[in-house]
């Protein structure tokens, strides 16, 4: 069974990881260059009772990168909040991302390389709405205002910026058939949109039943600045698809 995973896994992502990750992994996505099947790295998505591990393989196999989420809703279901504690060490540089709540306020801790200064901002709780791989929660609990046309303004709690962003969140038309739901985030402020040019896509699935179990939407594709630098040690925009074991 394990090595049927294992082929699978190799032919639908391009990428290979160790046989117990591939058996554990409840969504796996697959990074590519805009426009091209050029596989940049994959990532696995392990749940636990009360955290999630994402793990980021080159195509080579090598573990390069690792993120913990504090979030319950493993064994099975995605993530359920959209502030989770949040964790992330690149292994090729040592860059350290990190957002953890104390009380009243959030810790966005940042670090470019392993010999660098590690940065630390606090910021109020109050202004974040969004932590990182918690805004795929954050879509799903506001699916079907999104869907009806509904626009969201979030605050999103950046480690790398030390600061809270304010993103947007709306329908956009879809650009490949299939999608139930399809999502444009950019920034609020159209001055800010012109500075910073480009826009995140993503494509969700539409919520389906499995007995008398509702499954929620699920994240198909993902385009746009990825959280992971390249092998240069620079930030990318990645176009990532993804498959559910």
């Amino acid at each position: 069974m394990i090595a049927s995973i294992f082929v699978l896994s190799l032919s639908v992502t391009g990428c290979s990881a160790p046989q117990a990750v591939l058996a554990e992994a409840k969504v796996v996505g697959r990074a590519t260059l805009p426009g091209s099947e050029q596989v940049q790295y994959c990532e696995y998505f392990l749940p636990g009772e009360e955290n999630w591990r994402v793990l980021y393989f080159s195509p080579s196999g090598r573990k390069i990168a690792e993120k913990r989420v504090e979030s319950p809703g493993g064994q099975g279901s995605l993530p359920v909040s959209s502030r989770p504690n949040v964790v992330q060490e690149d292994f090729r540089f040592g860059e350290l991302r990190e957002a953890v709540q104390q009380q009243n306020q959030w810790l966005l801790r940042y670090r470019p390389k392993q010999d660098a200064t590690l940065e630390e901002k606090r910021v109020p709780a109050v202004k974040v709405d969004v932590v990182d791989a918690g805004f795929d929660a954050f879509v799903r609990s506001n699916y079907s205002a999104l869907a009806q046309g509904q626009t969201f303004d979030f605050g999103f709690a950046s480690p790398l910026h030390g600061r809270v962003i304010t993103l947007r969140a709306r329908r956009a038309p879809c650009v490949s058939s299939g999608p139930d739901l399809c999502i444009d985030v950019e920034l609020s402020s159209g001055f800010l949109r012109w500075l910073a040019g480009g826009k995140i896509y993503l494509e969700y699935g539409a919520p389906t039943a499995s007995g008398q179990v509702a499954e929620p939407p699920r994240l198909l594709r993902f385009s746009g600045t990825v959280n992971l630098l390249n092998d240069s040690g620079k930030s990318q925009n990645l176009d990532i698809r993804y498959f559910y074991p």
